[in-house]
Order: C-alpha cells, then sequence, then structure tokens
C-alpha cells in the first residue's frame, strides 16, 4: 500500500465521485456494479476510503470524509 493522507484519499474521492463507475478491478478480483443486495461501487468506494482513514486513526466526524455521501 501507498501511505496516503486523510486529505489525500478525500480529494481521490472528490475526483472519482462525478464518474459513473460500474466496475473495479482489483488484485485477485473484479467487482461489477448492479449484483442484488450489494452497495453500489462508489458506496463501496467511499465506505473503503472512509475505513481507510479511521484506521489512521482518525475519529468519525473529526475529518470531512465522513460527511460525504454518495448521490442518488
Amino acid at each position: 500500500m501507498i501511505p496516503l493522507s486523510p486529505d489525500a484519499i478525500l480529494q481521490i474521492w472528490r475526483a472519482l465521485k462525478g464518474f459513473e463507475i460500474d466496475a473495479t478491478y482489483g488484485f485477485i478480483t473484479v467487482r461489477y456494479s448492479g449484483r442484488e443486495g450489494e452497495a453500489s461501487i462508489p458506496a463501496r468506494i467511499l465506505e473503503s476510503a472512509k475505513v481507510c482513514v479511521g484506521r489512521m486513526g482518525v475519529v468519525g466526524g473529526e475529518h470531512e470524509i465522513f460527511r460525504e455521501r454518495v448521490e442518488g
């Protein structure tokens, strides 16, 4: 992993959130949106970003990323 600051993670999220994302590609798996019962890809990306920032010791509400929401 490349260590990024919470602000850098927020900037990446804000750059991505305006795009229609229907798949993500990881080291082992590919995930597509539209699977029944699963969150949208943007929602999963935002949730992962929040988990990363939280694991850095930032408590929820102490950083702008925790106020971000997925539109739609």
